[in-house]
């Protein structure tokens, strides 16, 4: 018996057995190695629940592993990937799973905070018109600006194109943005303009609908 498979005995008596630290901070590279093909990415060894999962897929290794089973360090690779794998699927679900959650709360949010007919009106009113449009308006959670700063040069150049007319009746009539005639008006550019266009539609219509208490709730300031 060598060194290795020695550890591997002592480690599968004992599961508090000094060694079994030992062997799997010796074999961290090896895991890693296998979480990243999972992955496809870099794992780090802070603050990564892959690495987790992957170290406590390997203790289950030792404790699973028969001799009959073949290599030790094969069968660690299954083990490894089929937890690696079954966690980001839940991780995933769960993800969705809240966005979902997050979604329906907005028109629940609404009415708890703002709660009068008259912005329910609007509500409504800016639904029916994002529905032409192709845009949900549940999806604006998703689909806004995640920074502060870029959130308002967009809503700043959404609604300077709200007071022109002809960029509105274009809008309105082609249900797409005017891009080229943006561009050229604003000095803005195409990848912002295609990365935020749900949102820039949207501000279009609330201060081109005047929807006034649209305007607070979503924190888009003044006219």
């Amino acid at each position: 018996m060598n060194d290795f498979e020695h550890k591997l005995t002592e480690c599968k008596k004992d599961k508090n057995h000094p060694l079994r630290n030992e062997l799997i901070n010796s074999y961290v590279p090896f895991i890693v190695k296998n979480i990243s093909k999972v992955t496809g990415k870099y794992v780090s060894c802070e603050n990564s629940d892959e690495f987790i999962v992957g170290l406590e897929a390997f203790n289950e290794a030792i404790d699973k592993y028969e001799s009959s089973k073949g290599s030790f360090l094969n069968f660690a690779e299954i083990i490894i990937d089929s937890r690696v794998k079954d966690f980001i699927k839940k991780e995933t679900h769960y993800q969705k799973q809240n966005q979902l959650s997050e979604k329906d709360e907005i028109g629940e949010c609404i009415e708890k905070e703002y709660g009068n007919s008259e912005l329910k009106e609007e509500v409504h009113k800016l639904k029916c018109v994002l529905s032409t449009f192709g845009i949900d308006i549940e999806d604006l959670v998703d689909q806004s600006p995640k920074h502060k700063k870029t959130k308002e040069e967009v809503t700043i150049l959404s609604r300077k194109a709200s007071k022109d007319d002809i960029l509105v009746h274009k809008l309105y009539k082609n249900k797409t943005l005017p891009m080229a005639d943006m561009i050229a008006k604003f000095s803005t550019t195409k990848k912002r303009l295609k990365d935020h266009r749900n949102f820039i539609i949207a501000v279009i219509v609330i201060f081109k609908e005047k929807l006034s208490g649209m305007i607070f709730f979503a924190g888009l300031g003044g006219e």
